[in-house]
């Protein structure tokens, strides 16, 4: 490539791979140039670049430290909220942009959470998943599902071992009120005068 006179520039791009964890400084350039018009070499007269430093983390370690929901135990139609807890164990931050919770039973529904997270190493985050109870039974909570990636190269990251354990979440069958009986205390009473009426309700229903 041939650089003009007066003034003319040109850049020139280099794949570089970054083979261990630190800090480099690029300071200057190594190249072989000659002169156009007679072929003698060219050097450079004056270095005008300013230094830059390069950081080289290690690849991120995505880690599952915890399960968890809350309530531990509800009714058919209410909210939970399953807690999953990530870690970072390497050096690079993952951004983590969705996450779904897996589910060993069917009355929980779990649909996929989509955000937008930074995770730096050695630091953990807490992801809450809105969940509903759709049936009667027990459902646990076996793993997570979850979409991430190295956010200096873009590189997807999976979850590394170990995992955590799962934890269960019990579904009851919602209240179910009978109305038994309506007893006043007399049967005769005057005008003005105040009596007692009982009333009696059965709940058939699992949850209270």
């Amino acid at each position: 490539r041939t650089i003009t006179r007066d003034g003319g520039t040109a850049s020139f791009g280099f794949v570089v791979t970054a083979s261990s964890a630190g800090r480099a400084e690029l300071a200057t350039a190594t190249f072989t140039a000659t002169n156009a018009s007679d072929g003698q070499p060219a050097g450079i007269s004056a270095n005008l670049a300013t230094r830059v430093g390069v950081t080289v983390q290690n690849r991120p370690v995505l880690r599952r430290v915890s399960l968890s929901a809350t309530p531990a135990e509800t009714s058919i139609g209410k909210p939970v909220t399953a807690r999953i807890t990530l870690r970072n164990d390497g050096g690079a931050t993952i951004r983590v942009t969705q996450v779904r919770p897996v589910l060993s039973g069917t009355s929980l529904d779990a649909p996929p959470l989509s955000t937008d997270v930074q995770l730096p190493g050695a630091q953990s985050v807490v992801v809450f998943v809105p969940m509903t109870a759709r049936g009667q039974g027990t459902t646990s909570i076996t793993s997570a599902v979850v979409s991430a990636a190295d956010l200096n190269s873009g590189r997807p990251v999976f979850i590394s071992t170990p995992a955590a354990a799962f934890f269960s979440v019990n579904v009851l069958t919602s209240p179910q009120l009978e109305l038994l009986a309506i007893t006043p205390a007399r049967t005769a009473v005057s005008v003005g005068q105040g009596f007692k009426v009982t009333v009696t309700f059965r709940n058939t229903g699992q949850d209270a």
